[in-house]
């Protein structure tokens, strides 16, 4: 397994990621992120839909899994 680490500026963008394999871990430590995800998958129930999170201390600390075939993007927001 893999757990994404990277730092981020506040207003940075970093997007569009997809593996087609890899199943992707990311948890955020330290600050907040928003989170875009994309579904584009062929044959997915939630095929063309888009999933905004925010990630971070102090209520959303966690592990995020971004399963292979997903687009994502993230913004540090703080």
């Amino acid at each position: 397994g893999e757990c994404y680490f990277s730092e981020v500026l506040p207003g940075a963008i970093k997007a569009w990621k997809r593996h087609r394999a890899q199943t992707q871990n990311l948890a955020v430590p330290i600050g907040r992120l928003r989170m875009v995800i994309h579904d584009d998958r062929e044959g997915s129930a939630t095929r063309g839909q888009l999933q905004v999170l925010e990630l971070g201390r102090p209520d959303a600390y966690l592990r995020l899994r971004i399963p292979p075939g997903l687009w994502y993007g993230f913004s540090c927001i703080v």
